[in-house]
């Protein structure tokens, strides 16, 4: 099955699913090893059209995580977050962010 491209342009997401660790409790890593936040954002464009969209972000780019707070309107979930990232007190805060709604703009990258 095909999906069509989202529209560029302004768009709306929701943050479906948000975490640093598996079923098990292990950090996710990615495959170089490194430790990662792993999101899932439902994304919705100008058309109505919606896509789910994964996102990955390693630990040596958490400044894309800061931004991700900030679209949502909780920068605080950040600043928790960095403080308490060793400790389940980390995923609690990354909990906090699941059914956050914010605003994003869609473009392809070629």
């Amino acid at each position: 099955m095909e999906y069509p491209l989202l529209a560029e342009g302004k768009g709306e997401f929701e943050i479906d699913s948000i975490s640093d660790r598996d079923s098990e409790g292990n950090y996710h890593t990615s495959k170089a090893g490194n430790r990662m936040i792993k999101a899932v954002l439902h994304v919705r464009d100008a058309n109505g059209d919606f896509a789910d969209i994964w996102v990955n972000i390693v630990f040596q780019a958490l400044y894309k995580f800061r931004a991700l707070c900030e679209a949502v309107g909780m920068p605080e979930v950040y600043k928790q977050y960095k403080v308490c990232k060793d400790e389940t007190k980390g995923q609690r805060a990354l909990e906090e962010l699941i059914g956050q709604e914010g605003y994003c703009e869609l473009f392809i990258k070629r």
